[in-house]
């Protein structure tokens, strides 16, 4: 294609939605640490995770489960890493709350005591 180049593409690169849940996760990893919350806090699965822990030579994580769909975050940044706004909790347990919204806000109301802010 004649006038076109890879070098007309270069210019100041946003944040990749990766890198911003990697820096939102990391400042939770922070609050949830001084907090010492370092389990599943829902309990909700059977196959509930408890901690995290090896199996075969993998770490099984606990993951942050949001209140909110990420697009609600878009133009709240700043509670994306919110300690109100998350709950720690292992895989099995994140799946089962986060098709269920109705579920999701009992878990907040029970565990952070606040009402849904949506």
């Amino acid at each position: 294609m004649i006038g076109y180049s890879k070098l007309s593409q270069v210019g100041t690169k946003k944040k990749s939605q990766t890198e911003k849940n990697k820096d939102a996760n990391q400042e939770l990893d922070k609050i949830y640490a001084e907090k010492k919350i370092d389990y599943c806090e829902l309990k909700l699965s059977p196959q509930c995770l408890g901690k995290e822990k090896y199996s075969n030579g993998e770490l099984l994580k606990l993951t942050y489960a949001h209140r909110h769909k990420r697009s609600w975050y878009k133009d709240k940044p700043s509670l994306l890493h919110a300690f109100t706004e998350t709950l720690r909790a292992c895989l099995a347990c994140h799946m089962m709350i986060e098709p269920d919204r109705v579920l999701t806000n009992k878990m907040f109301i029970k565990l952070r005591r606040g009402k849904d802010a949506s």
